[in-house]
């Protein structure tokens, strides 16, 4: 399916988040949906020792900025030509996660900024909410991008998982654009380069079958796997990283697994994921 209805989820650090969404629904000549999130303080008894005059003034607040929110999006889009469409949505402390999951069901691509240390903010469980609660692929923009959507290199990180196969088929509208697509495996030490590349016989098939020529490469492991896929992304000029995104289940709901947390922590590229 073609990539036609984009939601970019924003705050008020979303600045480079936004102008990448807007690159890309130009690009696919996409609409684009642009969600500011309010948490509704005053729903449940998230604060009950809270006064609740205190809990409305917040909550007005919080709407009024909210509304400010995607003002300078509403004008690159309109420079862009881009048909952009602009909501809040409010939800209770406790069901965040769950109005996140079911609100990004509704479109062919979530966009979702990088968690910065530096800002506050929960942008990292607003990326597990629509990558294990939407069914739909999460596409994670590093803070610090100022490149629009580039599509001369897509690197595919394959490891034969089901994730990785379903963010191969969601990934389908990149990688007809790119001019370079390279599939790539973090080898197990006892895993000889050979084997590795038989084992990726079959998908590099697959894609060629629907006339994308893949390279392979084997990268030998570097510490973790995120930090072994993140440098070479770096170093071979990764415009697009297309990945599964791994979680089990633990104390919560969702938790992000070990590699899928390391490269939303680490990023330098924009990464698509799904689950």
């Amino acid at each position: 399916m073609a990539i036609k209805d984009i939601l970019v989820l924003l705050d008020a650090n979303s600045d480079a988040t936004g102008s990448y969404a807007v690159s890309l629904a130009s690009a696919f000549q996409a609409h684009l949906t642009a969600v500011a999130l309010v948490v509704n303080p005053t729903a449940g008894m998230a604060f009950p020792n809270v006064p609740a005059d205190f809990l409305i003034s917040a909550l007005e607040n919080a709407r009024d900025a909210a509304r400010r929110i995607p003002e300078a999006l509403a004008a690159k889009a309109r420079a862009s030509g881009v048909a952009l469409e602009t909501d809040i949505v409010e939800t209770a402390v406790a069901g965040t996660d769950q109005a996140i999951g079911a609100l990004a069901r509704n479109f062919d691509l979530t966009i979702i900024g990088q968690p910065n240390p530096d800002t506050p903010g929960d942008r990292e469980s607003l990326i597990e909410a629509a990558l294990f609660g939407s069914g739909r692929p999460v596409l994670v923009v590093p803070y610090i991008q100022t490149p629009p959507l580039l599509l001369e290199k897509i690197t595919i990180a394959w490891d034969g998982s089901a994730t990785a196969a379903r963010a191969v088929g969601d990934a389908a509208p990149f990688l007809d654009r790119a001019k370079e697509v390279e599939l790539v495996t973090v080898a197990d030490p006892s895993e000889t380069d050979e084997e590795a590349e038989a084992a990726t016989h079959r998908i590099r098939r697959h894609l060629a079958r629907h006339d994308v020529e893949t390279k392979f490469r084997t990268l030998p492991r570097a510490g973790d796997v995120a930090g072994t896929l993140l440098s070479y992304a770096f170093d071979s000029g990764t415009d697009l990283m297309v990945m599964g995104g791994y979680g089990h289940s633990r104390f919560r709901e969702v938790v992000l697994g070990g590699a899928t947390r390391g490269m939303i922590e680490a990023m330098t590229v924009p990464v698509l994921m799904s689950h």
